[in-house]
């Protein structure tokens, strides 16, 4: 129930890490999670690095995608690159039915994405 402000990842087109083309992510869709999560691990992101003398912009882009992936269990062909995030305000007094749950392991890829097998192991 609001007020609360809900994030979903998205990415643009262009080419990922490993040459492969993207597909812009649609706005609308599954996997938000509130905004104070997304925030507060971008914030932690942002302290580790600092603590070890790295932090800049890309490193902190770099390594922010690593702490989502494994603390949201998100897989890499979700959302490649995570160029923005959109963001959805639910109002005071408001509701969004959504399936929540306890955050599981992933594998790396989907099961349909050719050669996620070699990705697992």
């Amino acid at each position: 129930m609001g007020p609360v402000k809900l994030v979903r990842l998205v990415q643009f087109s262009g080419y990922g890490m490993e040459g492969n083309l993207l597909t812009p992510s649609q706005k609308a869709g599954a996997f938000w999670f509130e905004e104070s999560l997304f925030l507060e691990l971008l914030r932690l992101a942002e302290a580790d690095l600092k603590a070890q003398g790295k932090l800049d912009r890309g490193n902190r882009s770099v390594y922010a995608k690593l702490v989502l992936r494994d603390l949201l269990a998100i897989r890499k062909d979700w959302s490649e690159n995570f160029d923005a995030y959109v963001t959805m305000r639910v109002p005071a007094g408001k509701e969004v039915h959504a399936t929540i749950g306890t955050v599981r392991s992933q594998p790396v890829y989907s099961p349909g994405k050719p050669g996620h097998e070699a990705a697992a192991k």
